[in-house]
């Protein structure tokens, strides 16, 4: 783990329902990891720039992903050092994701809560080792 639970640690949440945003920031609370959120791909641009995060937990239905595209996003990303987690809706598969998207994991909704826990302590985990 990193030595600090500041920045280093920080998980932005990118996703448009609130109800699954919510669950997700309390999870990772419980968890005690540090959350921010962004409900639009414009937000998560604000938030990539502001706070560089260390993972970026991404919801590719954004409701502006035609005017912010998610290529934006995750170039942001890349510029800011942050692992991308990418999620999206049943009826596709994680190979299919993997095939259209650059991330550094992939999650299919609805995703069992421990595989997403695991993803991302494998993730902080490798983005302090390599710091």
């Amino acid at each position: 783990m990193c030595s600090s639970l500041s920045a280093q640690r920080l998980v932005l949440i990118v996703e448009d329902d609130p109800e699954i945003q919510e669950l997700l920031q309390l999870v990772l609370a419980d968890e005690q990891i540090p959350a921010a959120h962004a409900r639009t791909a414009r937000a998560a641009l604000s938030a990539l720039a502001e706070s560089r995060p260390t993972v970026m937990l991404l919801d590719l239905g954004l409701p502006d992903a035609a005017a912010t595209p998610i290529a934006s996003v995750l170039a942001a990303a890349r510029e800011a050092g942050t692992r991308v987690i990418i999620c999206s809706a049943a009826g596709r598969s994680v190979d299919e994701l993997s095939s259209r998207t650059e991330g550094d994991a992939y999650l299919v909704k609805p995703f069992d809560i421990d595989d997403l826990l695991s993803v991302i302590r494998r993730l902080l985990d490798e983005s302090c080792a390599s710091r």
